[in-house]
């Protein structure tokens, strides 16, 4: 999946620009790239961390507690999940 505009994420992740917007403004969405143009280009990463926080969303788990550990979740390895239950 290559970079992709806000309007092509919200598309496939079927959910609404403004929704993404208010993600990236809590950090949920891991690294966006602003290009010069002014645009936001988002990567596989984001339409991952998306999905997971629509998951959180839908099971009532996104407390602030969850999002501050989510924003610095390590995608390469399970290390952001643990100690959750500390």
């Amino acid at each position: 999946m290559e970079k992709m505009l806000i309007g092509e994420l919200a598309r496939i992740a079927d959910v609404t620009p403004r929704t993404i917007r208010h993600y990236e403004q809590l950090g949920l969405l891991g690294t966006v790239v602003q290009e010069a143009n002014g645009y936001h280009y988002y990567n596989e990463e984001s339409f991952e961390r998306l999905q997971t926080v629509l998951a959180l969303k839908q099971f009532g788990l996104l407390a602030q507690s969850v999002i501050d550990r989510f924003i610095w979740i390590d995608y390469t390895s399970c290390s952001g999940f643990c100690g959750w239950h500390d």
